[in-house]
């Protein structure tokens, strides 16, 4: 799901709790949301999730592997520089493997 004003405040509550981990996230969203996308992977009313496309191009990966593999199926990875968590790293081997990236 596309971060829209109705997920904004727990889209806040989640990344402010650590803000070196989503560091990208908040001073993308805040200073250049004309370049800025995010994705939110949902689990009832709780974000699980998040990916951030910068500029068409930079792609930012948070959350559970399971989150995270949803979401990057949501993208065109051709051209992605993507930086994810060492927990996202067989997803990303095997979107490889399989030439979706």
């Amino acid at each position: 799901m596309l971060l829209d004003s109705s997920w904004k405040s727990t889209f806040w509550n989640c990344v402010l709790h650590d803000v070196p981990n989503y560091y990208f996230f908040i001073l993308d969203w805040k200073l250049n949301k004309d370049k800025t996308k995010i994705l939110l992977a949902l689990q009832g009313e709780k974000i699980v999730g998040l990916m951030l496309i910068y500029d068409q191009r930079i792609v930012h990966i948070r959350g559970s592997p399971e989150a995270a593999e949803l979401l990057l199926n949501e993208v065109n990875l051709e051209k992605a520089e993507i930086q994810a968590l060492k927990e996202h790293e067989a997803i990303l081997q095997e979107i490889q493997t399989f030439g979706k990236a």
